[in-house]
């Protein structure tokens, strides 16, 4: 605010009145005859001659730049978003571990159930009679078959549909056919749900979305394996409390499940392993959670190379240690170390 100066007299009317700034009459008639301090706005008579030229070109030049400075915001702004969109994540912290789901008594456990310790491992090779072949392959297949489904819970969010009060929303997609069944639940818990849907094999999911919990992935592991009339072979093995593995980021292996949300950029690697007519079927994959970087997604892809060309060496009289060598090889391509320190294993050597 502006103030002009006027050989006119100034008064005050009290001490504790407003303060006022009387001009006269032969004051410019810019000025309103009594302004207030407090705040009152001074009103100006519209510019002219030279002053009102160079406000017009001030508007012109403003109405010139507004664009680019647009331009320049937005391109800051996706800027911003490439260098936080992958942004580092704070080290994995452990959730809440809930307690061991119970295993029924009719279904038979292996040897080391209930004693919590790592079983001997046998130094001689077995050879298997085509008995032990078939159900080695069903025990394989029902672990597959129980991991394709585990990897088909996307917890999308807690929804309020058409005011029915149902809650909790779930998604299985087709990319394929560009299809999506939604599906809920006011009752039924998260696994019972899952489990019903096993047989819409047609259905899958390349992506796992976020916010379910690796509890919740437990859970309905552990379901399904025992209404196959078979046991979850991690629980108990070595005092492991959970009946599959679920490994988020920087856990490479053998991750304990618990109340962790999945967040977004996150891999998760699920390892189920199943106990069925006394054999062992165990398989793993890693989904990738949402927007994932570009370096997680190579990783989880040299892995998935590496489990190719060990099996491509599978075959009747192969060693062990061909499968190590083919595998190491195209890890020391990669330059990938983490991968590495998991793959000297001795059962690769």
């Amino acid at each position: 605010m502006g103030f002009v100066a006027s050989h006119s007299s100034h008064s005050l009317s009290s001490p504790h009145s407003s303060l006022q700034l009387s001009s006269s009459s032969s004051s410019s008639s810019s000025w309103s005859k009594s302004t207030l301090f407090s705040g009152t706005p001074l009103s100006f008579s519209p510019p002219t001659g030279q002053k009102a030229q160079t406000i017009k070109r001030l508007v012109l030049f403003s109405k010139r730049v507004s664009p680019l400075e647009e331009a320049m915001r937005i391109r800051r702004e996706r800027e911003l978003q490439k260098t936080t969109k992958f942004r580092k994540r704070p080290p994995l912290r452990r959730g809440r571990v809930s307690p061991r789901l119970p295993v029924p008594d009719d279904i038979p456990k292996p040897p080391y159930f209930g004693s919590n310790e790592l079983p001997e491992i046998s130094s001689e090779h077995q050879i298997h009679d085509s008995e032990g072949i078939v159900k080695m392959r069903a025990a394989c297949e029902l672990a597959a078959r129980v991991l394709e489904n585990a990897g088909k819970l996307v917890r999308v969010s807690s929804v309020n549909r058409f005011g029915l009060g149902w809650e909790p929303l779930f998604m299985l997609v087709n990319p394929f056919y560009d299809a999506r069944l939604e599906f809920f639940s006011q009752s039924v818990g998260i696994s019972d749900a899952l489990y019903q849907l096993q047989g819409v094999s047609s259905l899958h999911m390349l992506v796992m979305l976020p916010s379910v919990t690796t509890n919740e992935i437990d859970k309905a592991v552990h379901q399904m394996i025992i209404d196959a009339g078979a046991y979850p072979s991690p629980l108990g093995y070595g005092g492991f409390p959970k009946s599959v593995c679920t490994s988020v980021n920087e856990c490479m292996c053998h991750g304990i499940p618990d109340s962790r949300q999945l967040q977004d950029g996150d891999i998760i690697n699920i390892d189920v392993t199943v106990y069925l007519n006394g054999y062992h079927g165990d398989t793993s994959k890693t989904f990738l959670c949402g927007n994932v970087s570009d370096a997680l997604k190579r990783f989880v892809k040299v892995t998935e190379e590496c489990l190719e060309r060990g099996i491509a060496v599978c075959k009747d009289g192969a060693s062990f240690k061909k499968i190590g060598k083919k595998i190491r090889g195209l890890v020391s391509h990669e330059h990938s170390s983490s991968l590495s320190s998991l793959l000297y294993e001795p059962v690769l050597d």
